[in-house]
């Protein structure tokens, strides 16, 4: 029996007329399902889709490390093959078998159980989503892997061939391999390809390749590359095996240095989310400007929130993350920032003093979205700037009270359709906007139970460590499914990784 440490891989396959299908449910020692479906491409029988489902599950378990499985399967054909309780008829279920027990070299330990169809429920529902429609598919949390060919078809490089292999008979593959063959070469019995950068590079087994890249990517003269470099330098050092550029890929991808200190994520993980009130003032967003210089009166910050409690206005608070909300108040920020750095004298504690300005300033300005200031929008008409007091302008000069009120009523009487056209041009405004932005969109999502790598903020920053520190701290697990791509810090859950 296998120990408590053991993986457990529910495997189910199946095969009708129109489609073949098989599910593997791996279950890890702390309790956690990594579900896989296959969709077999191609013709198999019942019993060949069991092998397949056996074969993806030993397969998988091996790529995340699994010492100690346990296979359990409801096929008592497939088991009885397996245990040696029945013999294997056919050239292909000999195949699948030897190929099923290559796998016993790569583990420590390996059990294969039969289990009535009922405890196997989880693996028969994967394996049905294997032959779902496309729509079904792309809606499942699930991965669903498309298997093209058998497991166990014999189509070999020149590397794979050893003195046990038998060149086939049929003419494709002979003449593909005989052509293949052309350029490799023996050089004291060490096999050798003639390279294009190099005259010959030594071919390497899955074993010596694997050191090869621990060695360049994190050995004494290692750098961390990335896998595309990582690939290019094991070439330049004179190695060569077929899937040298996807493992290097994936031991790029695996590396949790790499991962931590990899750079920021600049591409928005999710498309531009307008927001939009139904009329003025429907809503407000409410924010901080600071810390600043200590101003008059020690103000250091730029908090507008005190007006809410005095107006009976509800005041809600969203998550920094928000960027429906936060995004817009940040904007405004920025501009009002913008202009403060340029009004300031070198006593920059005077910003206090120099705030109404820089507010005015930013309310009689014309906004691009509406072609419209934000004065204007809420009074109807223009506000008198200082320069028109200075220099008067046509309506200072031609000022006349009773007119004025009167002009100002008629203006606030048709302030609706003014505003009702400034929204029209912000939603084109917003439109335009969103094509910009989405086209550097680069969709990123979690489901439960993801691992993940949370950014660390300045905040958390150690300072000992300078700029020599990680950027990202973790790896943190998803609890909970969330419809944004933002998640309260409520949704991880600090678990450490075993080192893998």
């Amino acid at each position: 029996m296998p120990t408590k440490e053991a993986w457990i891989a529910y495997v189910d396959g199946s095969s009708t007329k129109s489609r073949s299908r098989a599910g593997v449910a791996l279950i890890t020692p702390d309790k956690e399902e990594i579900a896989v479906a296959l969709k077999l491409d191609f013709p198999t029988t019942n019993n060949e889709a069991e092998y397949e489902a056996v074969i993806a599950g030993l397969s998988l378990a091996e790529h995340l490390g699994a010492k100690n499985l346990e296979v359990r399967s409801d096929s008592q054909v497939v088991v009885g093959h397996i245990q040696g309780g029945s013999e294997a008829k056919g050239e292909n279920m000999i195949k699948y078998l030897a190929k099923v027990l290559g796998f016993w070299d790569r583990f420590e330990q390996v059990v294969v159980t039969q289990i009535p169809r009922a405890e196997n429920g989880r693996a028969d529902a994967l394996a049905r989503l294997g032959s779902a429609t496309d729509e079904i598919i792309s809606a499942s949390k699930h991965r669903v892997i498309i298997l093209d060919k058998p497991s166990v078809e014999d189509v070999r490089s020149v590397m794979q061939i050893d003195d046990a292999y038998v060149i086939p008979e049929w003419a494709r593959e002979a003449r593909k391999i005989w052509m293949q063959s052309a350029r490799y070469a023996l050089v004291d019995n060490i096999l050798y390809r003639r390279g294009y950068s190099l005259p010959l590079l030594k071919c390497l087994s899955a074993t010596e390749a694997k050191y090869v890249l621990k060695e360049i990517h994190e050995g004494v003269c290692g750098s961390h590359s990335g896998g595309r470099m990582l690939a290019h330098k094991a070439v330049r050092a004179g190695y060569y095996w077929p899937t040298m550029n996807q493992e290097s890929m994936e031991m790029v991808q695996r590396c949790d240095k790499c991962q931590r200190f990899a750079k920021l994520q600049t591409k928005p993980p999710a498309e531009l989310s307008s927001v939009s009130s139904p009329w003025l003032f429907a809503q407000c967003g409410v924010d901080i400007v600071g810390p600043m210089l200590t101003g008059k009166g020690n103000c250091r910050f730029l908090v507008v929130a005190e007006w809410c409690d005095e107006l009976k206005i509800r005041h809600f608070f969203s998550s920094v993350y928000y960027p429906q909300s936060n995004g817009q108040v940040e904007a405004t920020n920025k501009t009002l920032v913008k202009i403060l750095k340029k009004k300031l004298p070198k006593r920059k504690g005077g910003w206090v003093e120099y705030l109404p300005e820089v507010m005015w300033s930013y309310r009689t300005t014309v906004s691009s979205a509406t072609f419209e200031t934000p004065y204007s929008l809420a009074f109807g008409v223009e506000a008198v700037i200082p320069v028109e007091i200075g220099s008067p302008s046509f309506r200072i000069q031609h000022y006349n009270p009773g007119f004025n009120n009167t002009g100002l009523k008629l203006h606030l009487d048709l302030l609706e359709e003014k505003r009702g056209d400034a929204k029209v041009r912000t939603s084109a405004y917003q439109e335009k906007a969103a094509r910009y932005y989405n086209k550097r969109v680069k969709p990123r999502s979690f489901n439960a139970s993801d691992w993940v790598l949370r950014r660390i903020t300045a905040a958390a920053k150690d300072p000992t460590e300078g700029k020599l520190g990680p950027v990202w701290e973790g790896p943190f697990r998803v609890i909970k499914d969330s419809d944004s791509i933002f998640y309260p810090s409520t949704t991880f859950a600090r678990l450490r990784l075993e080192s893998r």
